[in-house]
């Protein structure tokens, strides 16, 4: 997911939309709040890339040398 998307934008503007989305993912704000590329890097991997593979997802990869 790709909490940037302007699909999910407009989900999490709305609080009834935001509601109903959120019920379905437990973890929807810690994941929203995740520096997923800091954690990779503190977690020792190297540069992580990132790119938009649907509307609405993401894809975060890094290696560990």
């Amino acid at each position: 997911m790709n909490p940037a998307a302007p699909a999910f934008q407009r989900i999490f503007k709305n609080p009834f939309a935001f509601a109903g989305f959120s019920s379905t993912e437990p973890h929807l704000e810690s994941y929203m709040r995740l520096d997923m590329p800091g954690a990779l890097a503190a977690a020792g991997f190297g540069p992580a890339l990132t790119a938009e593979n649907t509307p609405r997802h993401k894809t975060v990869v890094a290696v560990k040398p």
